[in-house]
């Protein structure tokens, strides 16, 4: 491929899948150097237009990827955009409600490094984020609180909305990943032929029906405070993968 392809989706909206679709066909990565990059993001390092074309083109090289999948890219997106002016971009993502599950269900079950807890605590943590009582089941599990989680949501998704070049960058739902098989191979210039059927990776363990304990109407209003603006623009997109800069299905 003459062209790298990055997809920039948060955490649990898919980016392991996009993987199993394509890793027949490209050299592709999951995460690759997780750990320098969350370093990076947790020292809030920024680099000159230069020094990033040099950081992220000289990986790109040792790394010798076609496509490289990663929650943690968000956090250097202009960084990637000015290295690699001709770049595709994969946006996958998913509602918020749904995410939540399914990241609360991730978390319960899995267990994770140093670097990773430090990373959840970054995004989730802090004294701006604290438990209500009207959700006390995520303190008693050692969870983050609804705020936490769920402004991340809306910080990595609204970023990606505004810092992607809107004609060089595919919008994916999460539960349309399979049936956009096609459409991202084209988007990339990769033959449907060569693409996998294995598009639903890193599955919870098991799911946990934490979200039943909080009064529903206290969830969904910090669902909308913190979502809706978001969501209003992800929205258009949910039922078709189209252009970012295509938000109104084809009639």
């Amino acid at each position: 491929m003459t062209q790298a392809v990055f997809c920039v989706g948060s955490a649990k909206s898919g980016t392991h899948s996009i993987v199993g679709i394509f890793e027949r066909a490209l050299r592709c990565g999951h995460e690759p150097e997780a750990h320098l990059l969350i370093n990076r993001a947790l020292r809030g390092e920024k680099l000159s237009n230069e020094c990033a074309r040099v950081f992220w083109r000289t990986r790109w090289q040792r790394l010798n990827l076609d496509l490289e999948s990663s929650q943690i890219l968000v956090y250097f997106i202009d960084e990637i955009v000015h290295a690699f002016p001709t770049a595709r971009f994969l946006f996958t993502f998913r509602d918020p409600a749904s995410w939540l599950v399914s990241f609360i269900n991730h978390q319960l079950t899995r267990s994770a490094s140093a670097e990773w807890l430090a990373f959840r605590h970054f995004r989730f943590g802090g004294a701006a984020h604290s438990h209500s009582r009207h959700a006390q089941i995520l303190e008693e599990l050692g969870l983050f609180s609804l705020d936490g989680y769920l402004s991340y949501w809306a910080w990595h998704n609204m970023t990606l909305l505004n810092r992607l070049p809107p004609e060089a960058t595919l919008m994916i739902s999460t539960k349309r990943i399979t049936q956009s098989a096609g459409d991202i191979a084209r988007f990339i210039g990769v033959s449907a032929h060569e693409i996998g059927q294995e598009t639903h990776r890193y599955k919870a363990l098991s799911s946990f029906p934490v979200l039943a304990s909080i009064e529903p109407g206290f969830l969904q209003a910090r669902i909308d405070a913190h979502c809706a603006e978001v969501w209003m623009r992800l929205a258009p997109f949910a039922n078709q993968s189209r252009l970012l800069s295509s938000p109104r299905e084809p009639q």
